[in-house]
């Protein structure tokens, strides 16, 4: 049976009269790899500093494999904090930098050198061990960071937007290195990014934070398929968000007046909405329709301008309302179209997601 690793219980942070983290309630398991995702000022290096130890709660508490640790001390804390300053020694060499931890626990010299050669390996950085930090690039200096903090063996290992100050495609590279070394080793990771799709290609669950609070926690696919508010909608990704009036309702559907226009959205979990409600769609899920056909949503619409991407065209379409909508395509559903020509765009209701604010 998976066991807790980390638990907050009614954990709150105030700096004078802000706000930084209120009422935050979440467990992560044994080996999890935990993403918390938001904007800048959300909470979320406010959380991972809390559980650091580098802050302490204003409320609540803090657990840490089944220890209260409220008022202890960081490194008497059994987790380690990877920065995306690095905070490497520039006068140490590789060995050096990473031995340092160990030597200050007083670990003996042989077996200081054993674990060093040895996490060198794991992140692949052995024939670097005698370089000094500004012999090495961005990407390999993240890595002894991350060699640095893993050869003490933590339960937990905290990561502030380690990956910030790379370029993106090393970003992509580290991100799925980052992800098999967690995998390999069964470490619990706990990952702290505003990056969107980096918290989708590394997590296993991700908690998403908005002005001090946690709006939703799930798998990769819970949070992108099914957001519960507006705010995530439209922060996770890329989604056109329309409103609208509820009119009716049946067993299996929700129909919602929008732009004049009736378009329906699967009933999920009981939803029973009435009143003005917000209907998300992702743009991938979208087509341009020129038959009309029950099974389908459909609002109308004139061709404004494409833009190619490279792998999908994104079309930019206007309803009647003015508002902007965007319909990716692929070179399997590509469609000719023409500047200010009408249009039907369509969808499947069971890809609309309902949402009330």
């Amino acid at each position: 049976m998976t066991t807790s690793m980390v638990k907050l219980e009614n954990v709150g942070k105030k700096f004078k009269d802000f706000v930084a983290a209120e009422d935050i309630n979440l467990v992560v398991k044994s080996g999890e790899f935990l993403t918390l995702l938001g904007p800048s000022g959300c909470g979320k290096t406010t959380t991972l500093r809390m559980i650091a130890g580098f802050e302490q709660p204003t409320e609540g508490e803090v657990w840490i494999d089944g220890q209260l640790v409220n008022g202890v001390e960081p490194y008497k804390r059994d987790v380690n904090t990877v920065f995306q300053s690095y905070a490497l020694f520039p006068h140490l060499n590789i060995f050096d930098n990473i031995a340092f931890g160990l030597r200050m626990k007083k670990v003996k010299k042989d077996e200081v050198k054993e674990r060093v050669v040895n996490i060198l390996k794991l992140v692949q950085l052995e024939e670097f061990i005698n370089r000094k930090p500004n012999e090495l690039s961005g990407g390999q200096r993240q890595r002894v960071a991350i060699a640095r903090a893993l050869v003490n063996n933590p339960k937990v290992l905290l990561l502030d937007e380690p990956l910030g100050a790379l370029d993106l495609r090393l970003r992509k590279q580290m991100q799925v290195e980052l992800k098999h070394l967690q995998k390999k080793l069964g470490i619990t990771f706990i990952y702290v990014t505003h990056d969107q799709e980096e918290a989708l290609t590394m997590s296993d669950r991700i908690i998403v934070m908005n002005e001090g609070l946690i709006e939703q926690i799930g798998s990769p696919t819970e949070i992108y398929e099914r957001p519960r508010t507006r705010f995530i909608a439209d922060f996770i990704g890329e989604t056109n968000i329309f409103e609208g009036t509820v009119t009716r309702k049946d067993t299996k559907y929700i129909y919602v007046d929008c732009a004049g226009d009736e378009i329906k959205a699967l009933r999920v979990d009981g939803d029973d909405l009435d009143g003005k409600v917000y209907i998300a769609v992702r743009p991938e899920k979208m087509d341009l329709n020129t038959k009309i056909t029950e099974n389908l949503s459909l609002l109308k619409c004139t061709f404004k301008e494409k833009i190619y991407t490279g792998s999908i065209t994104k079309l930019v379409l206007m309803l009647q309302t003015g508002q902007e909508v965007i319909v990716n395509q692929t070179e399997r559903n590509r469609v000719i179209v023409e500047e200010g020509g009408l249009l039907q765009m369509s969808w499947h209701p069971e890809d609309s997601v309902l949402l009330t604010s």
